[in-house]
């Protein structure tokens, strides 16, 4: 199994790209996933200067989260000015070689008052299939918490949306965070062919080896229970030394196939 560390929660300083920290999580993961809408406000010059850096540093960024920030709405901006801001993402993510857009990005797709489900199933499909399936990159929805968004807080939520668009390239990221605060256990068991990825993290966005508490272990058994094999990211803080092996070895040793 491949393993992943998000750099948002890593510590208070949600969205930063730690830089400082690289060195550490490349010695115990195969991928570093960043929240995206950061690399987008990031200058030209910025930019090809952390591309540079990343690459030096020898280190994969598989994933980017997040990809649409606060201030873009979703349900209620002009569709030019979501496409104008998904060209530049698409461009950023195949200049930094990243293969999978996760869909999480609670405010940007909070439903207006009053705005019925289908209609807004209809507009994010529609940026789905035609502002980022294009770029060939695999997109995943993400289901939040209720705190979070308004929209798409179950995998069966999820699964309505990767139906709709209908292409092998729309599947969901199972966020043990934002499950843990439902019944996740037979959504997740009937949504298995389209989990393709994971995010670890245990309440408050924090992770403690010794305690894992019962809802985490409950979502690791359902992992196992569908005999997943995909990839898994840590998004929570963490202690990138020694500990960490033994965290990541206790997560895989639980969803382990036998």
């Amino acid at each position: 199994m491949r393993i992943g560390i998000c750099t948002n929660f890593l510590t208070e300083d949600r969205y930063s790209m730690h830089e400082e920290l690289w060195e550490k999580i490349r010695s115990h993961a195969d991928f570093i996933e960043f929240p995206a809408f950061p690399l987008m406000e990031m200058s030209d010059d910025e930019f090809i200067l952390f591309r540079e850096k990343l690459e030096e540093k020898g280190l994969r960024a598989d994933v980017l989260t997040n990809i649409f920030p606060p201030y873009l709405h979703l349900m209620s901006d002009p569709f030019h000015k979501i496409a104008r801001y998904s060209e530049r993402l698409v461009s950023r993510s195949e200049m930094l070689g990243v293969s999978r857009l996760v869909l999480g990005s609670g405010p940007a797709r909070r439903l207006d008052d009053g705005m019925d489900e289908s209609r807004a199933d209809s507009i994010i499909s529609s940026i789905v299939l035609n502002l980022l399936v294009p770029s060939g990159c695999e997109i995943l929805i993400e289901p939040l918490r209720a705190s979070s968004t308004n929209y798409i807080n179950s995998v069966k939520d999820a699964v309505r949306i990767c139906r709709l668009c209908n292409t092998g390239k729309v599947n969901i990221v199972a966020d043990s965070y934002n499950l843990m605060e439902g019944d996740f256990r037979t959504d997740m068991i009937q949504a298995s062919a389209y989990i393709t990825h994971v995010h670890i993290s245990d309440d408050e966005r924090k992770i403690d080896c010794g305690a894992l508490s019962e809802r985490l272990m409950d979502f690791l058994m359902v992992l196992k229970a569908i005999r997943y094999d995909g990839t898994l990211s840590f998004e929570c803080a963490l202690n990138l030394d020694s500990s960490f092996e033994e965290l990541k070895k206790k997560i895989c040793n639980a969803i382990d196939k036998e």
